[in-house]
C-alpha cells in the first residue's frame, strides 16, 4: 500500500536559486534537515521558483534506486548527491509542468544519497510535485553505464555554461560512447547526449559534426515522442539556430516556426524555449535585413 503525506513549504528550509548549480555549503547545510524517502510513501509538496527541497536514501554498496517526482504544474530538476559533493547528477528529461522525472541512483559506495528538488531555470509561477521511492535492486552493468553517463553530461554543462567548450566536448563524448554501447536501454538517453554535444560543437565551432548530431537526436526524439512533443520541438529549434548561424536562412526559419508552435501550444509563450526560439528568428531577420 503507499502512503500519501501532504507537507507545507516550512517542513524545509528554503534558498534562493540564481542558476541551475547550487554552493557545496548550500547543501550541506540542509542534508541534515534532509526528509527521508521510504518505500510506499509519497511526499507531496508545493513548489515556488526559490525553493530547494532535500530528500535523502541511505544505500548500499552497488545498489539501485528509482525515485519518481510527479510534476503538478511546475517544471523541476532533481539533482542526486552522494556523500562526496562533487559526485553530481541533473535530471531535467520530462520539460513539460507535468509529467515524471525518472530518478536513477546507483551507490558506488554505502552511505546517504541526497536528491534535491528546484524549479527548472525561467520558471515564473509557483506548482506542486509529488516524490516517491518506486524501487530499490542490486544494480546492473546498464545503471552503472547510464549514471556515469549522466554524471559527465551534468559535468559537462557546468564547463560548457563556463566556456570550456573542448573539455565539455570530450566528457559528453565518453558518456555518447556510453550510451550507444547499451543496446537495451532507452534511445532518449543517446538522443539527450547527442542533442547536447551537438550544441557544444555549434560553439566551438564544428558545423558539420553539430548538424550530423542534431539530425540523429531529432531522429530519435521523433519516432520515440512523436513529431509534436515538445522535446522534439526544442531539438529542431537548436538545429535551425544551427542553420541560422551558418547563413542558411531557408532552413533555418522552416524549422524555428514549426519549432515555436509546437513549444507554444505545448510549453506556453514564457517558456524559456520559446523565447529562445524568437530569438533565433529575430536574428534571421536581422542578418536579412529585414
Amino acid at each position: 500500500m503507499i502512503r500519501r503525506v501532504t507537507r507545507g513549504c516550512a517542513a524545509l528550509a528554503a534558498v534562493a536559486v540564481t542558476s541551475i548549480c547550487y554552493s557545496s555549503p548550500a547543501l550541506d547545510a540542509q542534508r541534515g534537515d534532509a526528509i527521508p524517502l521510504e518505500m510506499g510513501v509519497v511526499i507531496e509538496r508545493p513548489l515556488d521558483r526559490a525553493e530547494l527541497h532535500v530528500y535523502a536514501i541511505t544505500m548500499g554498496a552497488d545498489e539501485y534506486a528509482r525515485v519518481i517526482v510527479e510534476q503538478h504544474g511546475i517544471d523541476v530538476i532533481a539533482q542526486v548527491r552522494g556523500s562526496d559533493v562533487e559526485e553530481t547528477a541533473d535530471f531535467q528529461d520530462e520539460i513539460r509542468n507535468v509529467g515524471a522525472e525518472q530518478v536513477e541512483i546507483v551507490a558506488g559506495a554505502p552511505g546517504t544519497y541526497t536528491i534535491s528538488i528546484r524549479a527548472a531555470p525561467g520558471i515564473l509561477a509557483p506548482g506542486g510535485y509529488a516524490i516517491r521511492l518506486a524501487g530499490r535492486r542490486t544494480a546492473t552493468d546498464i545503471d552503472r553505464a547510464l549514471q556515469k553517463a549522466r554524471r559527465l553530461r551534468t559535468s559537462a554543462s557546468r564547463l560548457d555554461a563556463e566556456g570550456w567548450f573542448d573539455a565539455a566536448r570530450s566528457l559528453l563524448e565518453q558518456a555518447l560512447t556510453l550510451t550507444e554501447n547499451q543496446r537495451e536501454a532507452d534511445p532518449l538517453q543517446t538522443a539527450a547526449v547527442e542533442a547536447q554535444l551537438a550544441d557544444v560543437y555549434r560553439e566551438l565551432p564544428n558545423d558539420a559534426r553539430s548538424e550530423a548530431l542534431f539530425k540523429r537526436a531529432l531522429s530519435i526524439v521523433e519516432a520515440s515522442l512523436g513529431p509534436d512533443h515538445p522535446t522534439t520541438a526544442v531539438v529542431r529549434s537548436q538545429l535551425g539556430r544551427l542553420y541560422q548561424e551558418t547563413g542558411q536562412r531557408a532552413k533555418a526559419e522552416a524549422l524555428v516556426r514549426q519549432a515555436l508552435d509546437s513549444i507554444e501550444r505545448t510549453l506556453g509563450p514564457e517558456n524559456r524555449w520559446f523565447v529562445s526560439g524568437l530569438m533565433t528568428l529575430a536574428n534571421l531577420h536581422r542578418d536579412a535585413g529585414d
